[in-house]
């Protein structure tokens, strides 16, 4: 990674943690095999670590603050045992009582140089929409949708960052152009359009 990436921001259900939906039982968590030796590689450059959540459980009323912050306690809980402890948590979710280091995801994130999405089998991750919105270059994992949704020129599909990381001026004409192709294929525009035309093809 470049010298100046002082910090890498993880999704926390389906990256670091198996992806339990609107989980409030701490005894569920279960990192994944792999959690560790990620983590380990980018604290062992020197770079900050943390999470950045949304849990829209609360707000539906299927889980409570209560719950998130012991399932979070959890995982942190977990990373140290194995060497690893992250530097933050941040929840993004409206109405979720305030805690020590919550962040504002969407202005966190446009503050990154590349966004890493790295998982594995959902069909197609908001996060990674929000952060073409954003500008940001992403390099995600060659799986399910990311192909299709993150074009060779707004950015890699690999895990490997230090393109991106290491040069400015192609991450931000990247990011530009991720911006424009998520615009243009995934804005409430073009939403509506296919919604209706789904309507029309549904009730023709």
């Amino acid at each position: 990674m470049g010298r100046q990436t002082k910090a890498v921001l993880f999704d926390r259900d389906g990256t670091l943690i198996k992806d339990v939906p609107y989980n409030g039982d701490p005894e569920r968590v279960q990192p994944f095999p792999t959690t560790a030796q990620a983590l380990g590689m980018v604290r062992a450059k020197g770079i900050r670590t943390g999470v950045l959540t949304n849990q829209s459980g609360v707000a539906r009323k299927l889980i409570t603050t209560r719950q998130v912050n012991q399932v979070n306690a959890r995982v942190e809980q977990l990373l140290v045992a194995a060497k690893v402890p992250l530097d933050i948590f941040g929840m993004g979710l409206h109405g979720l009582d305030d805690c020590a280091g919550r962040l504002r995801p969407h202005g966190d994130l446009a503050r990154r140089r590349v966004y890493l999405h790295t998982t594995r089998w959902t069909s197609l991750g908001l996060s990674l929409i929000a952060a073409m919105h954003l500008a940001m270059p992403v390099v995600a994992l060659a799986t399910t949708e990311a192909l299709r949704a993150v074009p060779t020129d707004c950015g890699l599909v690999s895990i490997d960052v230090d393109e991106l990381a290491g040069e400015p001026e192609s991450a931000r004409r990247m990011g530009k152009q991720a911006r424009e192709y998520a615009l243009a294929h995934y804005g409430l525009t073009q939403f509506l359009d296919d919604w209706d035309e789904l309507m029309m093809e549904v009730s023709s």
